[in-house]
């Protein structure tokens, strides 16, 4: 039996334990302070808990009665399908749910980054020869592991994430779920990974359409994952029949709820039309704006690729595109975190510059809000998320190489192809 030189994970380990430690770190800054956002998140488990339908008038009146200090949430916007995820933490004192949902957080952004490196090595032929079949192949993904959990943890939308206490790695890990299924082939997770990124409609009602070009098997993920948000729409739905229209009616004000939802603290082609011209499309029409071009791209893609390729193909590049045009805010561009592996996954077939563009794109992404900061570069009289703006132009450049470098993959796929059907035909004729 061979003895496995350890040494071999020395700097891995290193690496994956300041990545954590760096994330635990943040926990433990933030505990004495529950965040903004997971205030709503806590208050809506508790009235949920009360038998209070968070929709109405009496949330206002179950936060303030509970949150005695700092600001006190107003409206509860997210759709029924939280039910089940915000009433457990309900059960416990704020501060304590806070820590546990930030700890969550954490361990779905170290399991979302465990399928991508299994992913990457089945799917990616750039690293799975690097790996090979040798015996460093664990250690090598092991390192690549550490790398990515690094990369996440120095993402300053992670950290924005724990300080607010978003959902985005929440959405994070049902993405990095998504394209594990795509992988394995398995419907069942693609099924649950759209559930999961239809907590955020904004974000699943955009990640439909792939799904739809797809043939039967795209259309069945869609009907299952419907079932499933209905499902979990079933308890609120029991303790209040009006719960959806309630939801909707809340959606329809929270354009202007809070300064957050300014175009200038938006990211996507909201701020990126009101810096050029001034003008503010609000979150609807900027969503719809990118559903058409997502819809383009997905026939076009469907009409160069194989069936069995489509998703494998349109998902990392509807991600960039999301990212790029989608009305979001920077802590969820945590879901940049499935796009470094996705380059080789296309073969790198796209040449230097495609790599430069990308390399920009992730610089920018990284720490918007330092950039922006420190450069002066964000809107006159933004308030909240300086770095918007550079966000949006980073997603941008990222957008832009990955259609490249999916659209010559494609093309490179249907020349082999070709090649070998004129290969097998002339062997034939001979």
């Amino acid at each position: 039996m061979r003895i496995r030189p350890y040494h071999e994970y020395t700097g891995a380990v290193l690496i994956l334990t300041a990545s954590v430690g760096y994330l635990l770190f943040k926990i433990w800054e933030t505990s004495g302070s529950p965040g903004y956002d997971f205030r709503f998140i806590w208050v809506a488990g508790r009235a949920w808990l009360q038998g209070v339908n968070p929709y109405s008038a009496e949330y206002l009146e179950v936060a303030t009665s509970l949150v005695l200090s700092g600001s006190v949430p107003v409206m509860w916007v997210y759709p029924p399908t939280w039910f089940l995820i915000t009433a457990p933490f309900g059960y416990f004192d704020i501060s304590t749910s806070y820590v546990l949902w930030n700890f969550l957080s954490v361990l779905l952004l170290l399991m979302a980054s465990v399928l991508l490196v299994a992913n990457a090595k089945r799917d990616s032929p750039v690293i799975g020869s690097m790996l090979g079949n040798t015996g460093t192949a664990s250690s090598g993904l092991f390192a690549l592991f550490a790398l990515h959990c690094l990369f996440l943890s120095v993402l300053e939308p992670t950290a924005l994430t724990l300080s607010v206490g978003q959902t985005s790695l929440i959405v994070y890990w049902g993405l990095a779920l998504v394209m594990t299924g795509i992988s394995l082939g398995k419907i069942s997770f693609q099924a649950i990974g759209l559930t999961v990124l239809l907590l955020k409609p904004q974000l699943g009602i955009i990640f439909i359409i792939p799904f739809l070009f797809a043939g039967v098997r795209g259309w069945l993920v869609t009907i299952y994952a419907g079932i499933l948000s209905f499902l979990l729409c079933i308890p609120p739905l029991i303790l209040n029949r009006t719960v959806l229209f309630d939801f909707l009616a809340n959606l329809g004000a929270y354009d202007t709820f809070t300064r957050a939802n300014d175009p200038t603290s938006m990211t996507g082609i909201r701020i990126i039309l009101f810096e050029l011209f001034g003008r503010d499309i609000g979150n609807v029409a900027a969503t719809a704006v990118a559903l058409v071009f997502v819809a383009m791209i997905c026939f076009l893609l469907a009409r160069k690729s194989e069936r069995d390729r489509r998703l494998a193909i349109s998902v990392p590049v509807i991600t960039a595109v999301c990212l790029a045009l989608a009305p979001l805010h920077t802590y969820d561009f945590v879901i940049v975190g499935v796009l470094p592996f996705s380059f080789f996954s296309f073969r790198l077939r796209s040449g230097p510059s495609v790599a430069v563009l990308a390399a920009l794109g992730f610089v920018l992404v990284l720490r918007p809000e330092n950039l922006a900061l420190a450069t002066g570069f964000f809107p006159s009289g933004v308030e909240i998320f300086p770095g918007a703006s550079i966000a949006s132009w980073g997603a941008v450049l990222l957008m832009a190489s990955m259609l490249i470098s999916s659209w010559q993959c494609l093309r490179s796929e249907t020349d082999e192809t070709e090649g070998n059907s004129r290969a097998f035909g002339g062997e034939d004729s001979g």
